[in-house]
């Protein structure tokens, strides 16, 4: 079982692409929230990690609403029980979301992460035919398989993605077997984001004077 291929026959595209506008949205929101709030600057940059982690989770669970039959989210709370996380089910597909620096980057140690991983992650195999990570033979009854929702700001501007992927990892959750660029794969969505952010400008300004703040004509005797 390749876990690419079962990924994409388990999340319908436009699932997938929803994705992709759910991570453009939440990123310049999370940034918005904190100015309207009047957060110095210097803040800013503090509290942006833990207020966007909030909008990707809120927003990714909001998915359900969309796509009810195809589905299921809910929001749970981790074993040490001091923070929660959104799941996503869709068929045989679970997925939770984590921020990092870098692409390469896997997310840090996490009971909850490991948990989920341990059913299908674990049974990774190296395929020397095809030099990729496959799912074992999973038998009658396929597991679900454990994608985690990788995204990260860009290099030039932090309020904004620069790449989003689905990384499946192994059991020990520090390597990453496989993994689909959403990014890359949804090049138009893309496209649509970042066009719908960014602020359109006429090639030509009219500009009608206010005639109550002219300056009045003297009458010449």
């Amino acid at each position: 079982m390749n876990p690419r291929e079962t990924f994409n026959e388990n999340v319908p595209d436009e699932i997938q692409e929803e994705i992709v506008r759910t991570l453009y949205r939440a990123y310049p929101d999370a940034k918005a929230d904190l100015v309207e709030r009047d957060y110095p600057w210097d803040y800013i940059g503090d509290c942006f990690g833990q207020l966007l982690r909030a909008k990707v989770d809120i927003y990714l669970r909001q998915l359900k609403q969309r796509f009810p039959k195809q589905i299921k989210a809910s929001t749970n709370l981790n074993s040490v029980r001091n923070s929660h996380h959104a799941l996503l089910i869709s068929n045989r597909v679970r997925m939770t979301a984590s921020a990092v620096q870098h692409e390469a980057e896997t997310p840090r140690e996490a009971i909850f992460r490991a948990g989920l991983a341990a059913s299908a992650q674990g049974q990774f195999e190296f395929d020397e035919a095809t030099k990729t990570f496959v799912v074992a033979n999973p038998g009658p009854e396929s597991p679900q398989l454990y994608g985690i929702l990788l995204h990260g700001p860009t290099e030039n501007d932090r309020y904004m993605p620069g790449f989003i992927k689905v990384a499946f990892l192994d059991r020990r959750m520090n390597r990453i077997c496989a993994d689909i660029d959403l990014m890359k794969k949804y090049s138009d969505v893309v496209n649509e984001m970042l066009a719908s952010d960014t602020e359109k400008i006429p090639d030509k300004l009219t500009i009608v004077p206010n005639k109550e703040t002219l300056p009045k004509q003297e009458t010449l005797l």
